[in-house]
């Protein structure tokens, strides 16, 4: 059965075709996409021929296309499989970081540092470089750290775990 021919057939068709080729049957497919990628990864392995999303270009015959990203020449990354695009961006990660320093807005906030001052119920007022050291100082539970640190620059000042928490902004 040629690629066009599975890409034709009704989902029954390509269900029948399915079970008669594997030891595991099934009932349905989750969707069109679903079944056709995979009765052809059965009926013709693992190099299925692909284009890519954004240009065209075939994908190299011999190429293993199962659930494996794939990098065009174009730039664009995607699954190679489906053809669902990984990333749009040729520019990469850390161009893209680089790119978006340049705006004002986004640098004039990564720029502002906070710390914390903490006021237990006994005790001394004392200063931490983050949330993160102060929970980890008080032995408060670390998974919460990061949801109390916004909720703490959002309101300036709170009061939780018997403590009176202020955060200071420095630039």
């Amino acid at each position: 059965m040629t690629e066009a021919e599975i890409k034709k057939a009704k989902m029954k068709e390509l269900v029948a075709i399915y079970n008669e080729h594997t030891t595991k049957p099934i009932k349905k497919f989750a969707d069109m996409a679903t079944a056709t990628r995979r009765v052809m990864k059965l009926l013709h392995g693992k190099q299925v021929e692909g284009k890519c999303p954004a240009c065209s270009k075939k994908i190299p015959k011999g190429t293993k296309l199962n659930h494996q990203r794939h990098v065009c020449s174009c730039g664009v990354e995607f699954y190679a499989d489906t053809g669902r695009v990984y990333t749009v961006d040729k520019l990469g990660r850390s161009k893209a970081i680089e790119k978006s320093w340049k705006n004002d807005e986004t640098k004039s906030k990564r720029s502002v540092r906070h710390f914390v001052r903490v006021k237990p119920s006994k005790g001394s007022t004392q200063e931490f470089r983050s949330v993160k050291q102060a929970f980890e100082h008080f032995d408060l539970p670390l998974n919460e750290h990061i949801k109390f640190r916004m909720e703490l620059k959002a309101a300036g000042t709170l009061t939780r775990y018997d403590m009176k928490w202020e955060a200071i902004q420095s630039n």
